[in-house]
């Protein structure tokens, strides 16, 4: 899988309701500067029983406010 295929993916799996809370929650929402497929994923050794690892980098809201 090419790294655009994953852009895709990871795009579409964040707008699942069960992810909601990044956009929603005041710590993150905004601040929220990168969020990239971690472990099988990333890898592209993921099967039909692998979870889906999220990670991502949020700015310090206090220095932004």
């Amino acid at each position: 899988m090419g790294k655009g295929s994953r852009k895709m993916q990871l795009n579409k799996l964040l707008e699942h309701e069960e992810y909601d809370f990044i956009k929603q929650n005041e710590h993150l929402g905004k601040y929220v500067i990168l969020l990239g497929l971690s472990g099988s994923y990333s890898y592209g050794t993921n099967n039909e029983n692998s979870d889906i690892d999220i990670k991502g980098i949020a700015l310090n809201r206090i220095y932004w406010e």
